[in-house]
């Protein structure tokens, strides 16, 4: 902070040395009389004024918090230019567990996974961005694995209860347990799996792995898409900010896994819509994907 300078100037003498200085005071004193007069019952007016209407300062208007809306709009609006530009990336692909078939006039996904599982929470974020790409994802609600496991609080938003609206294909999610334990120490049921969805489980992924996500029966993504530790001290609002851009490690490990499950989709799918499926992206990304007879 500059300091402060303080400038001493010399008073103005009223006379020459040797003559006295002319008497100015009643003369002064009669001229601002009247003004002394108005201003003090100005004053008095103004201070009568103030009992009557108070004077309040205006409030400032606080910024309106993000809330799970921003958060999916921020998933839903990635920009083409950043899917082409991170495209894979270091994403790990999916491991080819059938043949392509196109038995169902819409190919399956399903998510299997558990609020308390931090590896859940990273894949639902790349999970949710590409669903995006093929059609309307409603119903998230944010939330954070569990306190005690590994990766504690990653932020996340949750499938449970969502609802999605697609022409290309059938999204069916299942969010096992909560993330709070309960008095058992465990962690409370939330969703089963039907009959069908158990089969699949138990065919694909035999020791039971989270998070599960089988793409038409062909592509299977599971275990850890991307360490968790790339969203600690990061809340919602501050991942979903940084997906438009894609530069921070974080984003860019959503993006490159949501273009992986995006290829997949593609290729089960018939590859439509087109503008998604022949982008830069996914292209990219579709170049890593094992294939049947490779």
């Amino acid at each position: 902070m500059p300091s402060k300078h303080t400038t001493k100037t010399p008073g103005r003498r009223t006379a020459r040395a040797g003559r006295r200085p002319p008497r100015r005071g009643k003369v002064a004193t009669t001229r601002w009389l009247p003004a002394v007069g108005v201003a003090l019952l100005l004053a008095l007016t103004g201070a009568v004024t103030a009992l009557q209407f108070p004077f309040v300062a205006p409030r400032a208007v606080p910024p309106r918090a993000p809330g799970v809306d921003d958060v999916a709009r921020a998933l839903a609006t990635i920009p083409p230019r950043t899917w082409d530009r991170v495209g894979a990336d270091d994403a790990v692909p999916p491991l080819l567990v059938g043949a392509p078939t196109r038995t169902a006039a819409r190919p399956l996904v399903l998510y299997v996974g558990a609020e308390y599982c931090s590896y859940c929470a990273a894949m639902r974020w790349s999970l949710a961005a590409a669903l995006d790409r093929f059609g309307t994802l409603s119903g998230l609600a944010l939330s954070a694995s569990s306190a005690t496991d590994a990766f504690p609080r990653t932020p996340t938003v949750t499938t449970f209860e969502t609802r999605y609206e697609s022409p290309y294909v059938v999204l069916q999610t299942v969010e096992l347990q909560g993330n709070a334990r309960d008095a058992s120490g465990r962690y409370p049921p939330l969703q089963h799996l039907t009959s069908r969805q158990d089969a699949l489980f138990r065919r694909y992924d035999p020791p039971g792995n989270i998070p599960f996500l089988l793409i038409g029966e062909q592509y299977l993504f599971g275990g850890e898409p991307f360490s968790p530790g790339l969203l600690a001290g990061i809340d919602w609002y501050g991942i979903a900010a940084a997906l438009a851009d894609g530069t921070t490690p974080g984003a860019r490990a959503i993006v490159a896994t949501a273009n992986e499950i995006a290829a997949a989709i593609c290729i089960v799918d018939g590859h439509a819509p087109g503008g998604v499926c022949r982008s830069a992206g996914v292209r990219d990304a579709a170049q890593t994907l094992p294939r049947a007879g490779n």
